[in-house]
């Protein structure tokens, strides 16, 4: 559940008092690069405050909460033409550091998932045309009913993030499978030490009866933790478990500078031992935690994945 902060609802005329139509989520990026400090999302909840008569959306998502300005249902004034028809828009803010980005990027997508449901709007990114329902990008807009924006791709893509994993995000969420937004684009080599193909898995962990033969390369989108295995995205909704990839690692490299990152259980209780940035570990598996892919490092000692690099 995301937080919802009120210090800057419009009050007192402020806003649209129109009803949208109930077709369009609108997704939106900040689309400024010079603030991605800690306090992003406040400082542009504060400008769009202020500045409310020139644009205007329904929330300001950043790492810890979502700044809510004009209330749900409402028309807010971001997308031109199409605001009309979307009761909730969303942007999303910058953040230099990149685990504060990745929960910036889970709440944004928790977030409009939860809005669509709350307004009858299909789960599907950019899907169809103008009468089509479903949660939609800016860049959609501009290129199927008005604008030239091209939000919120090019900041994704600086995450790591392409439109696949989005699609997959907002189909799927995170609770479920507790997939990795942050994973880098890639490639990998199915690799089964000679045993053949690889049957492909669902979100489910339910066996598809598609296979990919050994040898063949796949660009990946991201990956899960499905039956306690982790698996990397190769379509929609559809997952090949990493072990009979190249991608099989048996170490993790720390890659947060702030101070370390501090071990967990397996009851999700932190045990104030910390491992510092840029230091290596073997890890034996992985393993949902609280809802989070964790490493194993030994004894009951886990690492969150968002923390850590996977290498050989």
């Amino acid at each position: 559940m995301v937080l919802i902060d009120n210090t800057f609802n419009f009050s007192g005329g402020m806003g649209d008092s129109r009803t949208a139509q109930r077709r369009f989520v609108i997704l939106h990026d900040t689309g400024n690069p010079n603030n991605n400090g800690n306090n992003s999302a406040y400082n542009e909840a504060s400008f769009m405050y202020r500045n409310w008569q020139n644009a205007n959306t329904t929330y300001i998502v950043g790492w810890d909460r979502a700044y809510k300005l004009s209330d749900p249902g409402y028309v807010s004034w971001g997308a031109g033409d199409a605001n009309v028809f979307a009761p909730v828009q969303l942007e999303l803010a910058h953040y230099a550091d990149r685990v504060k980005a990745v929960q910036a990027y889970r709440n944004w997508v928790d977030l409009a998932r939860q809005s669509a449901k709350d307004f009858g709007i299909t789960l599907t990114l950019d899907q169809g045309g103008a009468a089509t329902a479903g949660i939609k990008t800016h860049k959609w807009v501009s290129d199927n009913i008005w604008g030239d924006h091209q939000d919120p791709y090019g900041y994704l893509s600086e995450l790591g993030i392409s439109k696949q994993q989005l699609a997959n995000d907002i189909a799927f969420g995170f609770d479920a499978v507790a997939q990795s937004p942050i994973a880098n684009p890639n490639v990998i080599k199915i690799d089964t030490q000679g045993h053949g193909g690889v049957n492909l898995l669902n979100s489910k962990g339910q066996y598809l009866n598609k296979f990919l033969p050994n040898g063949t390369r796949w660009k990946v989108a991201g990956s899960a933790v499905i039956n306690d295995e982790e698996m990397a995205l190769v379509g929609l909704n559809q997952f090949v478990p990493i072990k009979y990839t190249d991608w099989r690692g048996t170490v993790v490299r720390v890659i947060h500078e702030d101070g370390g990152v501090n071990l967990l259980n397996s009851k999700g209780q932190y045990l104030n031992k910390y491992i510092k940035f840029g230091t290596r570990w073997k890890q034996f598996g992985v393993k949902l935690i609280n809802g989070k892919v964790m490493y194993h490092l030994g004894g009951d000692q886990w690492v969150p994945k968002m923390y850590v690099h996977l290498e050989n």
